[in-house]
């Protein structure tokens, strides 16, 4: 596959657009919290090139030796695409000497087969099979004893354990830089008066709460639950407010004028 002829031609399809926020009303200490956490983003950005492509991290340091324009044009394509496919044109690659993209990325190893690792998930427990299918494992090549060659769950605790350590690192810094809510009595922080606790804001009243919602909501709950499962619906009370709105009219089967 031929390389991009107009770099800039492909960057064009891309609006630049700068992002900022007023950081002076934050207080210095999470002003420096904020510092280590944008250190820690530039980690997961770099962690994020090896999970894409095995080889992102070494053409990128290919790239950065070329010092000329067509050479920057090419390492601002990479860095905009996390990789050398062109991410608007159905990853298509826009440099030459790279493979297509691998549609399992970084997490499987690279040359294997469906069919291969379909055979290998097979062949373990239950347990283990769901571990491979985890959100949080990569699936590498090993050699057992006899020297046959198959595939191990490796989590990512492992796998990226030096990055991970690093960005642990930095939140633990983040976390230390910034100061608790001050207790009742003293004062807050942004505007110096007295803080006040309302009346329940008490841990009597949220037991109290939850004794009435276990004794006369449970069970109408769980006789809906196996009666009526038809007319059991569950809406999300953790979003915004609007979209929980939006469920429960959708749930109902209502419009927003009805």
């Amino acid at each position: 596959m031929s390389e991009h002829a107009k770099p800039e031609a492909a960057t064009a399809q891309y609006a630049p657009t700068e992002i900022g926020a007023d950081l002076s009303k934050l207080p210095a200490n999470e002003q420096q919290a904020l510092a280590k956490l944008v250190q820690a983003g530039w980690i997961m950005d770099a962690l994020f090139l090896r999970q894409a492509w095995a080889g992102n991290e070494g053409l990128l340091l290919n790239l950065l030796t070329d010092r000329s324009p067509l050479g920057q044009a090419r390492t601002r394509d990479f860095l905009l695409n996390k990789g050398p496919w062109d991410r608007l044109e159905h990853n298509t690659p826009f440099l030459a000497a790279v493979p297509p993209k691998p549609e399992g990325a970084n997490f499987y190893p690279a040359g294997a087969t469906k069919t291969d690792l379909e055979a290998w998930l097979t062949s373990l427990s239950e347990a283990d099979r769901t571990r491979a299918n985890g959100f949080f494992t990569t699936i590498r090549r090993s050699t057992s004893v006899k020297g046959k060659t198959g595939f191990e769950v490796v989590p990512y605790s492992v796998e990226y354990q030096v990055e991970l350590a690093r960005a642990a690192e930095l939140f633990s810094k983040a976390a230390k830089l910034t100061a608790q809510p001050p207790r009742v009595g003293e004062s807050r922080d942004n505007d110096g008066e007295a803080l006040e606790k309302r009346k329940d804001d008490a841990i009597e009243v949220v037991e109290f709460r939850q004794h009435i919602f276990d004794e006369h909501a449970q069970p109408i709950l769980a006789y809906f639950r196996q009666e009526a499962p038809e007319r059991f619906c569950i809406v999300n009370g953790e979003q915004p407010i609007n979209d929980v709105y939006a469920d429960t009219l959708s749930v109902l089967g209502l419009k927003k004028d009805d």
